[in-house]
């Protein structure tokens, strides 16, 4: 009688977990070498996957810091998963049209990427001469946490900005672009190609969902932590383009894909420039020699809706 209750209990925990809706974490891969780009793809759905491009254009150096960030949400308490045993394998790449030069490992001048089974991925890219920039990436249920950091033998006494590109491709955009992202509900490029042309990206302003103009030029939006950075340097920002934190993202057009990226210690977010993608301006500066001045972010992707991915955010980010 006692083995039938637990027979029961087991039961409806199984059935409790499988309609909750939670997906599974997916596979970390190196797409494109000269892009750097790192695409995940949930196991067992190959017609789906999203890209982040690691290294995209230079990065923009100052002599002191443009801002200390301080009103900008951070998750505390999360420091990078310990990289794996290179003894670990990494995950199976799956058999598509455009997975042929997908790669879990690769070692070159400038650029090393590992990725294993267990969902961590590691990449290191030589910018200079003594000075790196790390990244790791983990993937989670509901997407990716990935933290950037650069590793330099001397003193960077200002920010360094880099550019984080969230690749959201989808079957109408350039063909050279489907091993890295390949999305079709999430790319506004397929939208505009039928004639509608709706957006499908908001930022946040005011506590409040904005949605970005349906344009193919770019759009920049500025965190207000770095406002009065730029009108010391007399430049002028318009206050509709004036967010409060970096979260931006893609909401499908039934409501029931989303997907968005974050950062701590973002100057601004964008969108296409000029593919289908979105974009984080991450400050990793300053650097003092030998230490870590780590910045988290987050991919998030999954089934819902805006509201629910902000809900992911504020647990994540904002408690």
């Amino acid at each position: 009688m006692r083995g039938i209750k637990l027979f029961i209990c087991v039961t409806i925990i199984t059935f409790i977990v499988s309609c909750s809706g939670e997906q599974k974490s997916v596979d970390l891969f190196l797409s494109e070498i000269r892009a750097t780009c790192v695409t995940f793809v949930r196991p067992g759905d190959i017609d789906h996957y999203i890209g982040y491009r690691i290294v995209e254009y230079q990065p923009e150096i100052t002599d002191h810091p443009i801002s200390n960030y301080a009103g900008q949400p951070k998750r505390k308490n999360y420091p990078p998963p310990s990289i794996p045993d290179t003894t670990l394998l990494g995950p199976t790449i799956p058999k598509g049209m455009y997975t042929k030069e997908w790669l879990t490992k690769h070692q070159s001048e400038r650029r090393y990427f590992r990725s294993y089974k267990n969902g961590v991925a590691y990449f290191r890219y030589k910018e200079n001469e003594g000075l790196y920039r790390v990244v790791v990436l983990k993937a989670v249920a509901d997407g990716v946490e990935i933290w950037a950091w650069l590793e330099s033998e001397e003193e960077i006494a200002g920010s360094f900005i880099v550019q984080a590109c969230f690749r959201l491709s989808g079957d109408t955009n350039s063909p050279w672009r489907h091993g890295m992202a390949i999305v079709p509900e999430l790319s506004e490029y397929d939208l505009w190609s039928t004639g509608d042309t709706l957006s499908l990206t908001y930022v946040r302003q005011n506590n409040a969902w904005q949605q970005v103009e349906p344009l193919k030029e770019k759009i920049t939006y500025y965190t207000s932590s770095v406002v009065n950075y730029l009108q010391k340097q007399q430049r002028i920002v318009d206050n509709d383009l004036i967010v409060s934190h970096g979260l931006i993202i893609r909401e499908s057009l039934d409501g029931n894909n989303v997907a968005g990226m974050y950062w701590e210690k973002t100057v601004k977010v964008s969108n296409h420039q000029p593919a289908d993608c979105l974009h984080a301006y991450i400050d990793l500066g300053p650097v003092h020699p030998g230490e870590k001045n780590i910045v988290h972010g987050k991919m998030y992707w999954f089934g819902g809706n805006k509201q629910d991915l902000l809900r992911h955010w504020n647990r994540d980010f904002n408690n």
